[in-house]
């Protein structure tokens, strides 16, 4: 290495650590302003009462409960009968297992 590349690289490392230090003020300062932050959050936590709870917990159910989106009456009709079909196919699988089985234990008594 030339000196001329030493003095290069020394100046460059020094940048690099003044950079560092005005990184961990920042750092430092956050995590400062997170704590007060923090400690504020928990003191008005602790000014609600219990009743400013309850109340707090409806409006949060009222907010989300505007966020739903409720189905139009065509997609609702549909998905209805989709259930009904279901529930009818099941129902004659159901019944036609269970004559099978009956069946087939009848058939297994006798022979015994």
């Amino acid at each position: 290495m030339t000196k001329r590349e030493k003095k290069e690289k020394t100046k460059e490392e020094k940048k690099l650590n003044k950079a560092n230090v005005v990184d961990d003020k920042t750092l430092l300062k956050k995590k400062v302003s997170k704590k007060l932050k923090s400690k504020k959050e928990k003191s008005k936590k602790s000014e609600v009462g219990f009743f400013g709870r309850i109340f707090n917990f409806f409006k949060g159910i009222k907010s989300e409960l505007k966020k739903i989106v409720w189905p139009r009456k065509k997609e609702l009709f549909s998905s209805t009968l989709t259930v009904m079909f279901v529930i009818v196919i099941m129902t004659l699988f159901v019944v036609l297992a269970d004559k099978t089985f009956h069946s087939l234990l009848k058939l297994l008594i006798k022979t015994l």
